[in-house]
């Protein structure tokens, strides 16, 4: 009973505290609707944890399949003051190299059709130095309004902005793509200055 009786003079205060701001009056039926529904609220967690303890998944592995992948498109090129709204085409895993694991780079040779998931992807955008180095630039320099990724035939799958934004999907599951696919990718890339001649 104390969760009824918490939940009634909690809809009691928003009630009240609802006509005083706004001056609108409030029927005894919609008392009694948001009697009914705080007091429910209220009364979730109880039944929530009535069950015991929840299950959790244990770790799916992958003997022998799962490799890490570095993939990087580009270069760009990047003009004074760019501010475009651009889309181009782009491989499953361009310029790949491995991170980790027994796999290969051939599986995304043009043409392939190996198949595989996508189970993690972190996204980045760097600026490649004339020397060859490269540096992650400030939002304030060079800024990374979004990108997006379209698999052929599903849309959008993965996405980024100026927050980087990690996709991990739950253990067991994947986004199936064949090595040598072709995608399409959206990018809007900010050039907050008048210098040029740089790439990304």
């Amino acid at each position: 009973m104390p969760a009824t009786r918490k939940g009634i003079q909690l809809s009691n205060l928003l009630i009240r505290a609802g006509r005083e701001a706004r001056g609108i009056p409030v029927s005894p039926s919609v008392r009694r609707a948001l009697v009914a529904a705080v007091a429910g609220i209220a009364a979730l967690p109880a039944v929530a944890s009535a069950g015991g303890p929840e299950e959790v998944l244990k770790k799916a592995t992958y003997p022998g399949m799962a490799t890490t992948y570095s993939c990087r498109m580009g270069p760009l090129p990047i003009v004074p003051g760019q501010n475009l709204n651009e889309l181009a085409g782009t491989s499953t895993c361009p310029n790949a190299q491995v991170v980790s694991g027994d796999g290969g780079t051939e599986v995304f040779d043009p043409g392939s059709t190996e198949e595989g998931y996508i189970t993690r992807f972190k996204p980045s955008m760097v600026e490649i130095l004339p020397g060859g180095g490269e540096r992650t630039p400030s939002v304030w320099d060079l800024h990374l309004h979004h990108v997006v990724w379209l698999k052929q035939g599903g849309g959008p799958t993965f996405a980024s902005g100026e927050e980087k934004t990690h996709v991990k999907l739950p253990q067991g599951y994947g986004i199936r793509a064949e090595g040598g696919e072709n995608w399409g990718v959206n990018h809007m890339i900010h050039n907050l200055t008048a210098k040029g001649g740089r790439q990304v």
